[in-house]
């Protein structure tokens, strides 16, 4: 049987040929590659334009007893061991409390104040700088950039097709979907053999520059412990957002196939006498000693399901069921029927008048006055707007006035139908939200990591049981996550521990 394409589906296919063939070998994996869209040239570029953006949300560049340097250090040593030695590479200690790393084209490499803290020797931190060089060696950005057009390209050829073939566009447009939805699937953020590639190259680097490569592994297990122990404060289950669809494989994957590879890089390790993961630990441990953990009470603190913010001495809750991230530029909470967003405005006007202005271009209704605590200034307006995709939205706005020149503003969102959820979110904010003293604004104090050596197995225990943590709760296990050990174990009397202080 003979079809007679059109020139537009001969245009599709004979495209899509030509993009297909753009590939190149990569010095670092020894395999062809598919970077048609993403040149090196262009990564540079992306990444030079991106860090100041990484810089702002992240709360700027941070620096501790030397660690900026110390950091570079380490990086520097590891990109000399890669296939890409002579090319430039910028590392930075983010000031964020999330435990996390990351790495931008162009050779852009960072890691958190949060992460540092974690860590417990040199070979860990390598561990953690390795594999974010090994995506930048491996082109893992220009893959992914590359693969996302030429799924776009795919998908509106084979939706043509379909419909030639079939006659019927609205088939086409199903088979597009289904396309579509693979090829999501296949480009969403680092796939998991790239994740895997990283890990590889990255023991490869670490082993090149002696530093024990079974760290990845201990590393690896420590991430698992802190994401177990933060779902269980957060109320989550462990195994939350690990599915086939997210950015990295899950974690306990990782550790097992860091394992692998660090044994098979066992012959080339240099040998020591020390303990693998004691590799540049009495380096690493002098270097984070006095080191800020959590979030700066300046900045805010989230505890359960409480905002607290020491600098305007205000405290606000929402309901038990809903979650609180505190970003660079306001406060994000999230629920199953609503959501919710905070920040500060600074305003001479009262309340209403403020709402009223705030929300003339939406057609703000149901304006009307609310008592909170304290007998403050509040206010509360309903409007109807729709999101970029069109979805029609009932948002609550809420202000509460708390001097002359500062506003407290609220906007809690949900679907049309969820308009009760809505107005129960903010009646809980509305209820909750006091006003602190001047001495119970002073009473939250950051938090830093101490290191001390560890005394009887007794006065470990008490001193664990007995330490500030964030949340006020689970210090015995956070003591644990944070000193590499299982739980209910203690470190040996004469080890160097971390111990956190006010």
């Amino acid at each position: 049987m003979k079809f007679n394409l059109s020139p537009l589906v001969l245009a599709a296919l004979l495209g899509t040929g030509a993009l297909l063939s753009g590939c190149s070998t990569n010095p670092a994996t020894g395999q062809q590659s598919y970077t048609a869209f993403m040149s090196p040239e262009e990564e540079k570029r992306v990444g030079a334009e991106q860090h100041q953006e990484i810089l702002k949300e992240y709360g700027g560049s941070f620096d501790h007893n030397g660690l900026a340097a110390y950091v570079t250090g380490i990086g520097k040593k590891l990109v000399a061991q890669s296939e890409f030695a002579g090319q430039p590479f910028t590392f930075t200690v983010l000031n964020s409390e999330i435990v996390n790393a990351f790495a931008l084209p162009g050779g852009y490499v960072y890691v958190t104040r949060g992460l540092l803290a974690l860590a417990s020797s040199e070979a860990e931190l390598a561990s953690v700088l390795g594999h974010e060089i090994g995506h930048v060696t491996g082109r893992h950005t220009a893959q992914r950039v590359s693969q996302a057009n030429t799924a776009n390209i795919l998908t509106g050829g084979l939706a043509v097709l379909a419909g030639v073939l079939t006659g019927s566009s609205e088939l086409g447009s199903a088979v597009g979907d289904i396309v579509g939805t693979g090829a999501a699937a296949y480009v969403q953020s680092f796939s998991r053999d790239q994740e895997f590639e990283a890990d590889s190259l990255g023991v490869r680097y670490m082993t090149r520059a002696g530093y024990d490569p079974s760290a990845s592994a201990a590393f690896l297990a420590k991430l698992q412990a802190q994401s177990e122990l933060d779902a269980k404060l957060a109320g989550r289950d462990p195994e939350a957002g690990y599915d086939m669809m997210a950015s990295h494989p899950r974690t306990q994957d990782r550790v097992a196939k860091a394992v692998a590879e660090a044994a098979q890089g066992e012959g080339a390790r240099a040998q020591t006498s020390k303990p693998a993961t004691e590799l540049g630990r009495e380096a690493l441990l002098a270097r984070i000693n006095g080191l800020g953990y959590g979030a700066d009470p300046q900045e805010g603190l989230v505890r359960g399901n409480s905002f607290i913010l020491p600098p305007q001495r205000v405290r606000w809750s929402v309901p038990s069921d809903y979650r609180l991230q505190n970003g660079a530029e306001a406060v994000i909470v999230a629920g199953q029927a609503a959501k919710a967003r905070y920040d500060i405005a600074r305003n001479t006007a009262g309340a209403a008048d403020y709402l009223r202005a705030w929300g003339q271009s939406y057609g703000v209704r149901s304006l009307s006055r609310i008592a909170v605590p304290g007998g403050l200034d509040a206010a509360t307006g309903l409007i109807q707007t729709q999101t970029s995709q069109r979805q029609p939205v009932l948002v609550r706005l809420l202000a509460i006035k708390t001097d002359a020149n500062t506003i407290h503003r609220f906007q809690i969102l949900g679907g049309l139908q969820n308009q009760r959820e809505v107005d129960r979110v903010a009646q809980t904010i509305a209820e909750s939200f006091t006003q602190l003293s001047a001495a119970e604004a002073a009473s939250f104090k950051p938090l830093r990591l101490e290191i001390v050596t560890a005394g009887s197995e007794a006065q470990t225990r008490q001193q664990a049981a007995s330490m500030p943590t964030p949340t006020g709760r689970e210090a015995a296990r956070l003591f644990e996550v944070l000193n590499g050990l299982a739980p209910g174990a203690m470190p040996a009397p004469g080890t160097k521990i971390k111990l956190l202080r006010s």
